[in-house]
């Protein structure tokens, strides 16, 4: 996979901007978290596989959930940081992807 070491920089960077703007702006009433994303059946991820004739499930079996996620799951994660069940929440990245997989990520 030679796309991991600049993927893998780029989610740090994600992580680390989310947590420095929250000690930025919480104090101010913004709170800042981020959602970090696993494989999720939607229409650009199942296209891309099929051009790679890469199957859908045997990605999903690639986490500890054993499946793809649903885009409504990963909506209930925003839902969480919109409402008020997440007020003492900043500075977060909430990990949407089914579970650490054999490889441990």
């Amino acid at each position: 996979m030679p796309q991991a070491a600049p993927y893998g920089a780029a989610k740090a960077a994600v992580n680390n901007l989310t947590a420095s703007m929250a000690s930025a702006w919480t104090s101010r009433g913004v709170r800042v978290n981020a959602i970090a994303v696993g494989a999720v059946r939607a229409a650009s991820l199942l296209d891309d596989l099929a051009r790679h004739d890469v199957d859908p499930e045997s990605l999903g079996a690639t986490n500890a959930s054993g499946r793809l996620g649903e885009p409504e799951e990963i909506g209930y994660g925003v839902l969480f940081f919109a409402s008020d069940a997440s007020s003492f929440c900043s500075g977060q990245t909430l990990y949407m992807h089914g579970g650490p997989g054999p490889a441990g990520v």
